[in-house]
């Protein structure tokens, strides 16, 4: 035996030991050498932008460098240094022209964990299964039975240098003929993923395994009741309307008590039902869910999202660059709005926010000092909440 794996009731990972019993214990990001004795010590916590791993005895910081894949194609240390680079075959092995392998870091491969070190074993873990970077799944797919066409053990409909397979699941459109893509279901997982589904003869939809981009969230195109999809909704990629938007008030910030006036119901920041225009359009499930690009990362993937995670979008990103900490803000939204908002307006104003925060702290601080920000109790607010 070269690996065993333990793991919850939901199929996450929670151990993998070797034949000594010796590896790993994962819980959430954090995750523990366990040594043959049973001992564990913290080895690393996984962030947004890569790992904080033990080095000796402190611990150093990697940031992950990754392409429109996931796959890590550097790795900085906090001194700006690379101390890893890597360059990919197109079905994941590793090109030996690549720098020198930080011995620590696991994570490469459409940045998911090898077990070559550990285990000897030449597989990455997908989660959903193993893969062997010689371009195969180790075990069949879990919904092959819903396309025939496609070998269940193929990765990435032999397009590995296009496409992406996070987890073996997916947010479900379908394509129309005048090039847009209605969606027709949501999948509530981590994969964020917008994969083009068919209608097969017993009139199931399947997964074709390509996906046109992703979305800020899995709530994206999902209803107030947080549950059910915007059935219908039309994602149209040559849709700029979001993207003007979201540079315009970004690009150039108004006051935030401007920002927050015309926010309001129906007015033109109220992009769900005004499209960015000083009238009101329609308020119809349809148009509010109506899907566009909204936000480009420095990796080249493309983010498509609903007319609501563009308000949404924008209004995290004022907090930041306003000064707010995400729980002031959040706190903020819910007042605002006068109850607790669903998840499509958290969600979208989260990952407005963490735009928002790549703003230079100093000039955040400053904007926050300079007493921008109104306070939910001053009368000028209440007043503005009341009139809408």
């Amino acid at each position: 035996m070269k690996a065993n794996y333990t793991y919850l009731s939901d199929g996450t990972k929670a151990k993998a030991l070797n034949a000594s019993s010796a590896g790993y214990d994962y819980a959430g990001s954090f995750t523990y050498s366990h040594a043959s004795n049973g001992t564990k010590t913290l080895e690393s916590v996984a962030f947004g932008g890569g790992r904080i791993r033990k080095s000796g005895s402190t611990y150093a910081v990697d940031y992950h460098i990754t392409d429109h894949l996931g796959s890590v194609r550097a790795i900085v240390n906090a001194s700006g240094t690379v101390v890893e680079q890597n360059d990919y075959y197109p079905f994941g092995k590793r090109h030996p022209n690549g720098l020198t392998q930080l011995a620590a870091n696991r994570w490469r491969f459409s940045g998911k964990e090898e077990q070559d070190a550990a285990f000897g074993i030449t597989y990455s873990d997908f989660g959903a299964r193993f893969y062997d970077r010689s371009a195969a799944w180790t075990a069949i797919d879990p919904l092959a039975e819903k396309y025939y066409s496609i070998s269940p053990y193929v990765y990435c409909i032999g397009n590995p240098a296009r496409f992406v397979d996070p987890e073996g699941t997916s947010t479900r459109v379908k394509q129309l003929e005048d090039g847009t893509y209605e969606v027709v279901g949501v999948d509530f997982n981590d994969d964020y993923n917008i994969y083009i589904f068919k209608l097969n003869d017993a009139g199931e939809w399947i997964s074709t395994g390509v996906s046109i981009g992703m979305t800020p969230s899995i709530y994206s195109f999902v209803q107030d009741d947080n549950i059910t999809p915007a059935y219908g909704a039309i994602i149209d990629p040559s849709n700029d309307a979001g993207l003007d938007f979201i540079q315009d008030l970004t690009e150039n910030l108004r006051p935030l008590a401007y920002y927050m006036y015309h926010a309001r119901k129906s007015r033109r920041f109220d992009f769900k039902v005004t499209n960015g225009t000083n009238s009101f359009i329609s308020n119809d499930i349809l148009y509010l869910y109506r899907g566009m690009p909204i936000y480009s990362s420095s990796d080249g993937i493309q983010f498509f999202g609903s007319a609501r995670d563009v308000g949404n979008l924008v209004a995290g990103y004022y907090a930041a660059a306003y000064g707010m900490t995400w729980d002031e803000a959040r706190e903020a939204f819910d007042t605002y709005n006068g109850s607790q908002e669903p998840l499509v307006s958290k969600y979208g104003q989260k990952f407005g926010f963490n735009l928002g925060c790549s703003l230079p702290e100093e000039e955040r601080r400053l904007r926050r000092n300079l007493n921008f920000l109104i306070p939910a109790s001053l009368p000028a607010y209440q007043s503005i909440k009341k009139k809408h």
